[in-house]
């Protein structure tokens, strides 16, 4: 494998580095490669994935750019950020897919070692010390050493819980779509429940087991049944002897309390609250798009908190939703493209257990995480590998069996036979 496509991939995998300090999350280093790699290799994607998936992917950023400037331009870095939403996954999707088609095996392998490095940093930061790979954060340093003081899990390399937990699991959903052992992807889910200790990514999951048992119904004695049992009886447990960290805090003030927990937990309010009325807004706005402007947001934050009296407080720099970022930038046209690159991802899903991860990737970006990471890439691209070799072998097919129906004699030519005897 070239060395730029082992850098894109190592960036991919580790977006939270920092080589040079940063206020953001996310760092922009994968965008940049798979920008300077995009004439070269991207282009080459765009024309040999399937018709549907370039179509898809040219009209999103199209999409964006388009209401960019019918704002009149960018007014506002953020502005800027938002745009990355709509170009991000063309750059990064178009060249992944030439990356990982090319050389499936390897980087398959990369997401498997990436997925057990993420391990070996949580556990080292869970029971040796939060302080050995902090630095490695940069800005964002302090994060892992002062979270033992709270309740929540471990944060690796990413800047919280959450954030780590969504990466694992769409590592693992890569994972599964370009064929990986199940350990790997199982690594990915266990890390997301027992280290991260996400709230956000046990629920993502949840929801992605029910579209899975939707989708195939057999799973719902395979799989439904077994996690309500195992599920239930682990947070039982988690209750008596008082462990479990944040996500059975939360299911006790649930259970205590089910209508006043979004009100009563600051997290929740502003994550499952932002995201509620950010729907709002879109289903009163008739899926209409109100553009890329951060100061349309601020005046759609503002009118939120005034209107809906369980609202803590709402982000300042977008929804917590990336669904919902383009539900309210783009309006049905952005949200149905959107809808068909997460139908590719789970469509693209083996009919196995391993399918809930990708199953899972819908729930994860309706969540706080925006489909500008990374990671939302390398799992479309993987999805899309997968749909264009099935495309490949189906065509390979066609082919060979037309001979055999031209062989075949017409009911003309059998009738004339006899008599042309």
């Amino acid at each position: 494998m070239p060395l730029a496509h082992i850098v894109l991939l190592a960036a991919v995998f580790f977006p939270y580095v920092q080589l040079v300090p940063s206020p953001s999350f996310t760092q922009p280093y994968a965008l940049i490669v798979a920008a300077l790699l995009f004439v070269p290799t991207g282009v080459v994607g765009l024309r040999t994935m399937p018709t549907r998936d370039c179509v898809v992917l040219v009209s999103f950023a199209a999409l964006g750019a388009a209401l960019l400037l019918l704002g009149g331009g960018p007014g506002s870095m953020q502005d800027l950020k938002f745009l990355l939403n709509y170009l991000a996954p063309l750059l990064l999707v178009a060249t992944l897919f030439v990356v990982l088609r090319g050389d499936t095996a390897a980087a398959r392998r990369g997401i498997e070692i990436a997925i057990v490095v993420w391990l070996g940093v949580a556990l080292v930061e869970k029971f040796v010390s939060p302080h050995v790979f902090a630095f490695l954060l940069g800005t964002w340093s302090s994060v892992p050493i002062d979270m033992p003081l709270s309740a929540r899990g471990v944060v690796s390399l990413a800047p919280e819980p959450t954030h780590y937990g969504f990466h694992v699991l769409m590592l693992g959903a890569a994972a599964v779509l370009l064929g990986s052992r199940p350990v790997f992807p199982a690594l990915a889910l266990a890390q997301a429940v027992l280290l991260a200790q996400s709230s956000s990514a046990i629920l993502a999951l949840a929801l992605g087991g029910v579209l899975l048992c939707l989708l195939w119904p057999r799973y719902v004695v395979l799989l439904g049944l077994p996690a309500v049992v195992i599920g239930g009886g682990a947070l039982l447990l988690a209750i008596a002897l008082g462990i479990g960290g944040r996500p059975v805090l939360l299911v006790q003030e649930l259970l205590a309390d089910p209508r006043g927990i979004v009100t009563a937990d600051m997290s929740v309010n502003y994550r499952l609250g932002g995201l509620a009325a950010a729907f709002v807004e879109v289903w009163n706005s008739g899926f209409l798009p109100h553009g890329l402007s951060w100061e349309t947001w601020m005046a759609i934050r503002d009118e939120a908190l005034r209107e809906h009296d369980w609202l803590i407080d709402l982000s300042t720099v977008g929804p917590p939703s990336g669904v919902g970022v383009i539900a309210i930038q783009s309006g049905i046209v952005g949200l149905a493209l959107l809808l068909a690159m997460l139908v590719r991802i789970v469509g693209a899903s083996p009919r196995a257990v391993v399918a809930l991860l990708p199953c899972t990737a819908p729930f994860v970006f309706v969540s706080q995480y925006y489909i500008s990471a990374p990671v939302f890439s390398l799992v479309l691209a993987s999805a899309i590998v997968v749909a264009s070799r099935r495309e490949a072998t189906a065509a390979a097919r066609t082919p060979s069996e037309e001979p055999l129906r031209e062989a075949a004699p017409s009911p003309e030519a059998r009738t004339a036979a006899p008599m042309a005897g």
